[in-house]
């Protein structure tokens, strides 16, 4: 009698199973790509994090000259020839942000805004460097004095900039550490 009934319904039984089985299966695929997804998202944003510490640090300057003076270049001097020899970081930050900017548009338009201010901030500390790199090899070439005015306008921009720059990486870091926690919750 039993087995009777197992022989009448092992072929829709059977049929049932595989088909549960081919649920799990998709089940796991799917549970899978979504953690997947999640995964490649916090590690591009982890990349965008890393990018802003780095902007951050080029614009932390721990032993920064009050100019108030106009003409205090005695401060500006080695304090430009330590953000001269910056130029080079702060080029390989700008040369990787094409890619952080492509990222932050693909992640959300807050980060992006706080991404594409500090890209501009940062080729703004990177021209103005350019600009007393220029200046001060004219000098050197002509073999001429100083314009004291210049290089104080320029240490000054320079400082500005130095501010901005720090700050708007401070504001990638934060938009990047909400969307993290968004995420997360």
């Amino acid at each position: 009698m039993i087995a009777d009934w197992i022989k009448e319904w092992a072929i829709p039984l059977s049929a049932g199973a595989t088909f549960l089985l081919a649920l799990a299966a998709f089940w796991a695929i799917w549970q899978n790509k979504r953690i997947q997804k999640r995964n490649r998202r916090e590690r591009l944003l982890n990349e965008i994090i890393e990018w802003a510490t780095n902007v951050a640090k080029c614009g932390i300057e721990p032993d920064t000259p009050e100019l108030s003076e106009d003409k205090d270049a005695s401060k500006a001097w080695p304090f430009l020839a330590t953000q001269e020899r910056k130029l080079e970081t702060l080029q390989l930050l700008r040369a990787k942000s094409v890619s952080v900017t492509r990222t932050a548009q693909k992640i959300g338009s807050d980060l992006q805004a706080a991404v594409f201010d500090s890209v501009e901030h940062l080729r703004n500390q990177i021209k103005s460097l350019y600009e007393y790199k220029r200046f001060t090899q004219e000098f050197k070439d002509k073999k001429r004095g100083t314009d004291i005015d210049f290089l104080t306008t320029t240490a000054k921009e320079v400082i500005t900039n130095n501010k901005l720059l720090y700050n708007s990486a401070v504001k990638v870091i934060e938009e990047a550490i909400k969307i993290k926690t968004r995420d997360i919750s």
